[in-house]
């Protein structure tokens, strides 16, 4: 089965190597739009965990393994209530919608309660 990356890539005609830093773009909230190339600039560690999120995000295959990464991203030790508040983050939202959006657009996604969702053959 062909990874989110192999389908995003393909469906907005990127190199692969672009691919980290397209969706993380487009997952940001709209409120760091602003701020984030500034704190790119000074310190890119500061999104650290928001590109290696990302980076997994670029593996998955199945529904399953895309409610783990998201479970894995909201319960990170970074990603506390105050960091949250701020919203200079990557959105897990936007970036399941991304998903699913590269899945439908190849071919209906598994439903959830589905053997394919569970990544059973």
């Amino acid at each position: 089965m062909r990874t989110f990356a192999d389908l995003f890539c393909e469906q907005h005609q990127l190199a692969p190597e672009e691919f980290t830093d397209a969706v993380f773009r487009r997952c940001l909230f709209r409120r760091a739009w602003v701020v984030a190339p500034v704190i790119l600039l000074l310190n890119r560690d500061y999104f650290a965990e928001d590109f290696d999120f990302v980076a997994r995000l670029g593996r998955v295959t199945t529904v399953s393994q895309l409610r783990e990464e998201l479970k894995g991203f909201r319960l990170h030790p970074w990603h506390e209530p105050f960091l949250r508040r701020l919203k200079i983050r990557v959105s897990g939202r936007r970036a399941a919608a991304l998903v699913t959006a590269a899945w439908q657009a190849t071919s209906p996604m598994p439903s959830v309660g589905s053997a394919n969702s569970q990544g059973a053959a």
